[in-house]
């Protein structure tokens, strides 16, 4: 349940750890362009002390179909509850999934689409700096979600909900700003960041400003609040 009301739909997922059982499982699953993923899972079941915990982490990551677009992932989960009695129970809940990726920013141009045979996996966004791939446009965020729920069953008919939630994002993407220093491309068509470094650094000898850098845009928000639900 939210409280915010929702156009497309909603799907309430409620997760109890006590109702889990004991033991765990890992996996590994592996796909085209060196997509990897791995993860695992543990949980104690209900403890003798009325305490269950479950926790569960996965890493994500690939070089992407569409070349220069490299991303990882990471994924996290824990859940500790504490059965009180048959009428009320605790659950305390954090989870989050922090990511960064390259991006094709520029849009193909009729040329390429005719002319390159990869133009669907064809990327100018990108290229190398010193030996090391540099993306000209990337993106990476961060929002964990922390809940404190309490379960209270009234009667064998009602039954109360009460969450109290926070949650603190932090994120953005970034891209080069060109002023009067240029990108210029190499033979294989990606950005020559060497060069660009080399121009920039001539440029600011100069005693110039208004050259090129870097620009991360952020986008950062914080959620606080409580949602109570009685059901009859």
């Amino acid at each position: 349940k939210i409280a915010v009301p929702s156009v497309g739909g909603t799907i309430n997922i409620i997760t109890k750890t006590t109702d889990a059982k004991k033991g765990g499982s890992v996996f590994y699953n592996v796909g085209s362009d060196n997509y990897q993923k791995e993860g695992i899972t543990l949980s104690t079941g209900l403890l003798k002390s009325n305490w269950a915990l479950t926790m569960m982490f996965s890493k994500t990551k690939g070089n992407g179909y569409v070349e220069g677009t490299p991303f990882t992932g990471y994924s996290y989960f824990m859940s500790a509850a504490k059965k009180l009695n048959d009428r009320h129970q605790f659950v305390i809940t954090l989870f989050g999934a922090p990511q960064n990726h390259a991006k094709r920013y520029n849009y193909q141009s009729l040329d390429i689409l005719k002319t390159r045979a990869d133009a669907t996996r064809y990327n100018e966004d990108w290229g190398y700096l010193n030996g090391q791939f540099y993306s000209n446009s990337t993106n990476f965020y961060h929002k964990p979600v922390f809940i404190l729920n309490h379960y209270f069953t009234i009667d064998e008919n009602t039954d109360l909900s009460t969450s109290l939630y926070a949650s603190y994002g932090i994120g953005g993407g970034g891209y080069t700003v060109e002023n009067d220093v240029k990108l210029t491309k190499n033979a294989f068509g990606q950005y020559d960041w060497d060069k660009a470094v080399e121009e920039n650094n001539k440029y600011a000898a100069n005693g110039k400003g208004g050259g090129m850098y870097f620009q991360n845009s952020y986008n950062n928000h914080s959620w606080l609040g409580g949602l109570s639900t009685l059901k009859k």
